[in-house]
């Protein structure tokens, strides 16, 4: 007589170990093969956080909701696998295979995305249990190198911040994407839907931009400035400072391509950066009180031994941003103006 073979039941709201990882991803393989002792993958608002699933197999795996930020999931394949709502923030998704993904809600800020192939994978819409404010995938800040997202549907992605280089994007379904301060090279965007797309304050190499109509893109790239105005414009500031803005003028460089300046030492207090593309700058050693760095791309800027009571950095990005023996809280002598937005600042 043939027995009937256990179900498989969702584990819910569990903090995994390594080694349960471990055996799931063994039974979810058996569980492919048909084997009479597997179990599919079905996870859903379980902490996966810090774990390392590099080269697991969990092809059409069910994780919804889950935590992955922090996470390895070099070379994982995760085809066909359901990962709406889940939260792979920081995680390490280097030649990840994505193709064909539910990835609906799934958010990607600060994630390194180099060589993944998420063919056909759906970012589409916001996931159900989300917040209706939340953008249908995110993003922000993400390293996204020699990958291929080509016939993906992904409108109203948020890009913003993200590093973008030799990545494939044929096809895809763009509509509303935000690419605002990004930095895209070599990006093919052949055959894409890209109506409504925004890259305000973004750099863009001619490659990039030669699929794009600008009838029905919004590009506003940022701002280039020499090297010679920028230090006049600092020299006007600070003395605007100093005479508590009776001379000199103040320092607003928003949307402006500061990439690589060296600010070490110079008072940019209450200066105005927002949106600014401030990757790799060196600021050690400066007066950042009050400053506004909202919505800039931060990403390898050196801020080590500043002061940045009353900072704001709100929607900034920060990947490998530096802080070593940094100032950050409320501002002197100012009541109700302390930092805000920095990354493990409440």
């Amino acid at each position: 007589m043939n027995r009937a073979w256990p179900e498989a039941q969702t584990i819910v709201g569990q903090k995994l170990s390594q080694e349960a990882l471990r055996r799931i991803a063994e039974l979810h393989v058996d569980w492919r093969r048909q084997r009479r002792e597997g179990r599919r993958c079905m996870l859903q608002r379980c902490d996966l956080s810090a774990l390392d699933l590099s080269l697991l197999n969990l092809e059409n795996a069910i994780l919804v909701e889950c935590d992955l930020s922090h996470a390895t999931l070099r070379g994982v394949n995760l085809k066909g696998a359901d990962l709406r709502g889940s939260r792979f923030d920081e995680s390490d998704l280097s030649a990840a295979q994505l193709a064909r993904a539910d990835l609906r809600g799934a958010r990607f800020e600060d994630a390194d995305l180099s060589r993944v192939a998420a063919e056909g994978a759906d970012l589409s819409g916001t996931y159900v249990t989300l917040s209706p404010d939340t953008l249908p995938g995110a993003f922000r800040g993400a390293w996204i190198k020699d990958a291929d997202f080509s016939e993906a549907r992904m409108p109203g992605v948020d890009f913003s911040g993200a590093q973008i280089a030799n990545a494939a994007f044929r096809h895809a379904d763009m509509r509303r994407a935000c690419f605002d301060c990004a930095d895209i090279a070599n990006a093919a965007f052949v055959g894409a839907k890209m109506s409504g797309a925004r890259f305000v304050g973004s750099t863009m190499d001619a490659v990039s931009l030669q699929a794009l109509d600008p009838l029905t893109v919004e590009i506003t790239p940022a701002r280039p400035i020499s090297s010679s105005e920028l230090q006049a414009r600092i020299r006007a500031h600070g003395e605007w400072v100093d005479s508590l803005g009776r001379r000199g003028v103040r320092l607003d460089l928003s949307n402006c391509d500061l990439r690589n300046s060296d600010f070490s030492g110079a008072n940019l207090s209450a200066a105005i950066f927002h949106g600014a593309l401030l990757a790799n700058v060196k600021c050690r050693d400066a007066r950042l009180l009050y400053t506004d760095l909202s919505g800039a791309n931060l990403g390898g800027a050196k801020l080590s031994r500043s002061d940045l009571r009353g900072a704001d950095f709100t929607g900034s990005f920060q990947r490998n941003l530096s802080l070593d023996a940094t100032r950050v809280g409320p501002m002197p002598y100012v009541a109700g103006i302390a930092t805000k937005g920095l990354r493990g600042i409440a």
